[in-house]
């Protein structure tokens, strides 16, 4: 019998032996032997064609890591190349690892901010969206995404592709709610069987969670989309590869704990040690998705072992698609597997490595210094480092020479060697740290910033496509899986380091969604670019500055910090939070006498210009109208005590918009100094009433 073990060897004549004949919706009625026996073929068919690819991820993982002469197919346990001696020294510069790290961290400085968009323009849409947003944001900080978006790019650039699963886990999130009832009065919740029912004498132990969300990266050594595919929309089904003990493996299905066994037929490539073994004690496990079809319209889920399947339904997500995203760094055409940058920089790695070995061998060999004397003019046991004296015969003298080792043209050839890495990976010298020689002025550094970003345009453009359709499944499989009574709460992390948390009764999925990357901003990604072009541009509107110093706080993120926050972003908290709760029908408190009005005004002013309620929502009309108008009625009654703040309030043409200022009496008698301010609310009130 063939085993895995020979899909690493050169024997690769098994694809027709194992080729599956028909596609799987024409036995997915079948019964349980029927599908076993596809799946098996299936799985063959899929990891012998991986075969060669991941001898090719098993070389540039050796390269990653340093290990750049010692031969893959006879390394055991050894994590290093061994030192051969002066003869034949083994020098490496690894370059591959930098070049990784280095383009990681490009794709992560480009920060995608989205948002979440409704179908239509209700009100109350629009204030869904904003819910499902902020649920959305909760669990991409509690999961840490941006991690894993940037653990794709690092599987991207080593291995060729990257899949990034979207499921529901059971085992995530906070304890159920009727869980923590039931254990406050002392109660057991009964087990319940595959068709939902109780099971006598059967108790739930450990606690229940609501589940929640979950997003992990694979790397095309476990995954194994369908054959004869050259475009990820023609793939129809995927079958994920993992190995689990079988202790667990018994205790999760305990129902075919008779049919779970070690397996002999299936090895894995230890990235470890670079050897090809079984783990001990563990199975493989098979999870094979198909999304919904016209022939396959519930598609499937099947969960499965070499002995038997151990589940076996319809695909869970009401999105329909295969729940993955799949991503490469080169493409290909015509070819549905991409190809790392390593393949262009591999051969320039072992020539930099040859030409550092045979300067260190010269220098070890040839450069150290020599007596140069004639035959038997001298002893050669008195030709030591010890002080005395040299006797020699003849009229020559022995002479200690030192000659030149390394020819200056070798000196020169690994700097190439090494640009032309840089050029390969599109990798440029300020990306490692070292901007060009001679240029220090902003616009300069700018400049060669924004080349290195249009060089890898492509390259972000599909960073930014696989962000939007993580979070575009997110939402749909909260949508199928989030219930009222989950009691979720939301605890969010904001820009100026602030935690927002609230708790959420029941936001609507059930909408329809989309998920839209936001533009990014024109002003340079480094503080120093940033600030730079910032004066810049102040300077140029010197009459009348473009950005304040409360926008200049929020874009340099001086927010962030508590000396700042008083100053800068209290007043723009405070103008977004009322706007936020008038949209939504929240109470509000009347606007006071130590708000930050010259901050706020703009914000609410701008926000009933903008009228995102439309003639229906009056009630929101009013609700703005009637803040608007007392507000500017207590800006009216400290402009009359404060001259500064009536020299602030000159910057604002259209003031006052709604408060009529009252009319002062003809020939007034002089009034005293501390003059009783007008009841500002009341007089809004009237006026409000008498428009309605």
């Amino acid at each position: 019998m063939k085993t895995y073990l020979d899909l690493f060897g050169e024997n690769y004549d098994m694809y027709e032996e194992h080729e599956n004949k028909h596609k799987f919706f024409t036995i997915a009625t079948s019964s349980m032997d029927e599908k076993l026996k596809w799946l098996q073929e299936d799985i063959k068919t899929k990891f012998n064609a991986a075969s060669s690819r991941i001898e090719m991820y098993r070389k540039y993982e050796a390269l990653f890591k340093g290990i750049h002469y010692k031969s893959m197919d006879y390394r055991r346990n050894e994590n290093d190349d061994s030192y051969s001696g002066t003869k034949q020294p083994r020098m490496a510069v690894n370059f591959v690892q930098e070049m990784v790290e280095t383009k990681v961290s490009q794709r992560a400085k480009t920060k995608a901010g989205y948002a979440v968009i409704p179908n239509n323009d209700e009100i109350d849409d629009i204030n869904n969206a904003t819910t499902v947003k902020m649920l959305l944001d909760n669990r991409a900080q509690e999961i840490d995404i941006d991690t894993k978006f940037s653990d794709g790019d690092r599987m991207n650039f080593m291995r060729g592709e990257s899949y990034t699963f979207v499921v529901w886990d059971e085992d995530s999130g906070d304890v159920h709610p009727e869980y923590k009832s039931a254990q406050s009065r002392g109660l057991q919740i009964p087990k319940l069987d595959k068709n939902g029912q109780p099971i006598e004498g059967e108790f739930i132990e450990s606690a229940v969670t609501i589940g929640d969300v979950s997003v992990r990266v694979l790397g095309p050594e476990r995954c194994f989309p369908e054959q004869n595919c050259n475009t990820w929309d023609e793939v129809d089904d995927i079958t994920e590869m993992n190995w689990l003990h079988l202790d667990v493996l018994k205790a999760k299905y305990p129902e075919h704990a008779d049919q779970i066994t070690i397996n002999d037929d299936y090895f894995f490539y230890d990235s470890a040690d670079y050897a090809i073994k079984k783990r001990k004690n563990h199975a493989a496990v098979f999870t094979y998705y198909h999304r919904k079809t016209k022939f396959l319209p519930q598609g499937a889920k099947i969960v499965y072992v070499i002995g038997c399947i151990l589940e076996d339904g319809p695909l869970p997500y009401s999105h329909g698609k295969l729940p993955c995203v799949f991503d490469t760094d080169v493409d290909v055409p015509d070819e549905l597997h991409g190809r790392p940058f390593l393949v262009n920089i591999a051969q320039l790695q072992n020539l930099h490595n040859m030409c550092m070995a045979s300067i260190a061998r010269n220098i070890a060999v040839s450069s150290m210094p020599k007596w140069v004397m004639p035959k038997g003019t001298v002893h050669r046991d008195k030709l030591n480092n010890e002080y005395g004296i040299i006797e020699y015969s003849g009229p020559i003298a022995p002479q200690m020479v030192t000659y030149s080792a390394i020819n200056k043209d070798l000196y020169a050839m690994p700097d190439k060697f090494e640009k032309y890495i840089q050029s390969m990976s599109m990798v440029d010298s300020m990306a490692r740290g070292e901007p060009p020689a001679g240029i220090k002025a902003a616009v300069a550094l700018q400049f060669l910033d924004e080349q290195d970003q249009q060089r890898q345009s492509t390259g972000i453009a599909k960073r930014l496509r696989r962000i939007k359709d993580v979070y575009k499944m997110m939402i749909s499989i909260m949508g199928d899986n989030y219930k009222k009574d989950d009691g979720r709460m939301v605890r969010i992390l904001g820009a100026d380091n602030t935690y927002l948390i609230s708790s959420f009764e029941q936001a609507d999925f059930n909408s329809a969604y989309d998920v839209r990357i936001l533009n990014a901003s024109s002003l340079p990604d480094s503080k120093a670019g940033r600030i730079s072009a910032i004066l810049d541009l102040n300077t140029a509107t010197q009459a009348d500055p473009m950005f304040g110093k409360e926008e200049i706080a929020q874009m340099l993120d001086l927010a962030n910090d508590e000396r700042f926050k008083a100053k800068a972003s209290v007043g723009v908290k405070a103008a977004e939070t009322v706007i936020a709760k008038i949209l939504k029908r929240q109470p509000i408190q009347e606007p006071q006498q130590w708000d930050d009005f010259i901050v706020m005004y703009p914000m609410l002013l701008k926000c009933l210009q903008e009228r995102e309620y439309k003639d229906v929502d009056q009630d929101i009309l009013q609700t703005i109208k009637q803040y608007v108008m007392v507000m500017e009625g207590l800006m009216y009654n400290k402009a009359i005590k404060s001259p500064v703040f009536a020299a602030q309030l000159q910057r604002f043409y259209m003031f006052p918009v709604l408060f009529t200022v009252p009319q002062a009496p003809y020939n007034p008698a002089p009034a005293p100094i501390n003059t009783t301010p007008i009841n500002t609310g009341a007089v809004a009130a009237n006026m409000v009433r008498q428009n309605q």
